[in-house]
């Protein structure tokens, strides 16, 4: 009885000691899956970490790609506002710089569009390589193009061909419009030429009749002052004249002023003498009146004339 109580005793011991050694077991084992868990969610957030880092940087090399290609675009558009503001454009640059606008314009289209077309020849191909690329390195037989992969070659030829026809295309037409307009400004540069010799021509012939007319005010103004020293010569000598017979004149004047009051002095003291002899005067212009008028009717005008100047 004592021996089934010790064995009664003894026997839960060996179980209790398995539990407990898989609790430790299933603990390690969680633990060991959570630090797996632990581990993988590490690792997704490195890797997400590290994906965001190489997107950064490659968001700040475009950012910076992006501004210097705007600093480079500003110094440009600088020199070109700079230059049109000491010398404006003529027609022709500024149609050239159009063009080559229209061509850049063009090939950026070509580079999108073959940029589509290569993705979606890919996604029809069900690979991330471009379509005609071989195998890498350079081992191993070549890859065959397929139809689609022929067709983009094609088709990316054709293009390039269309976009450089074009391109021909555009530059010849405006070589031909330069063309054209450098012949209208030939012909009209012909017109202003002749004009412009026509009126030289006219020119030169009114300067030769100026220099004719001029020699001839200068022969003009030399005959002039040569008369004009004649004519004072001639007044100096009539100066002189005058000067000699104002004092060959003087003294006849005196004496005649000396005479003539001499002669009024005479003539007061003999007034009855004359008034005497006036009387006479009339007295026998009367009878000759007379006698005339009886004798000569024809010259009694005559007469009374005489008869009239005596009475006055």
């Amino acid at each position: 009885g004592s021996g089934r109580h010790a064995y009664g005793s003894t026997e839960p011991v060996p179980n209790l000691l398995n539990t407990g050694t898989g609790v430790r077991n299933l603990e390690a084992l969680m633990v060991s899956t959570e630090a797996e868990e632990m581990r993988a969610e590490l690792d997704r957030l490195r890797a997400e970490y590290h994906e965001l880092e190489a997107q950064a940087a490659e968001a700040d090399a475009s950012d910076g790609v992006a501004y210097d290609t705007a600093r480079i675009q500003r110094l440009r558009l600088s020199g070109l506002l700079q230059r049109y503001r000491d010398r404006p454009p003529t027609f022709e640059e500024l149609a050239d710089r159009h063009v080559a606008e229209v061509e850049d314009a063009g090939a950026e289209v070509l580079r999108l569009w073959e940029e589509n077309m290569f993705t979606a020849v890919s996604s029809c191909l069900g690979g991330g390589g471009r379509p005609t690329e071989d195998a890498p390195g350079g081992c191993g037989t070549p890859r065959i193009r397929s139809a689609a992969e022929e067709l983009y070659e094609e088709v990316r030829r054709m293009q390039h061909k269309h976009l450089e026809k074009e391109n021909q295309e555009r530059r010849t037409r405006l070589q031909e419009w330069h063309l054209e307009w450098i012949r209208k400004e030939t012909k009209r540069l012909e017109r202003h030429v002749h004009v412009s010799e026509r009126v030289l021509l006219e020119a030169r012939e009114k300067h030769g009749q100026a220099q004719a007319h001029l020699c001839d005010l200068q022969q003009q103004m030399v005959q002039s002052r040569r008369d004009v020293e004649e004519e004072q010569a001639m007044i100096q000598e009539l100066n002189r004249e005058n000067m000699s017979l104002r004092e060959t004149c003087y003294v006849p004047a005196q004496l005649k002023r000396e005479g003539g009051f001499l002669k009024r002095l005479l003539d007061q003291g003999c007034g009855r003498h004359k008034t005497q002899q006036h009387l006479r005067g009339v007295d026998t212009c009367r009878r000759l009146y007379d006698e005339v008028a009886a004798h000569a009717p024809a010259a009694l005008v005559l007469a009374g004339r005489a008869k009239t100047d005596m009475e006055a």
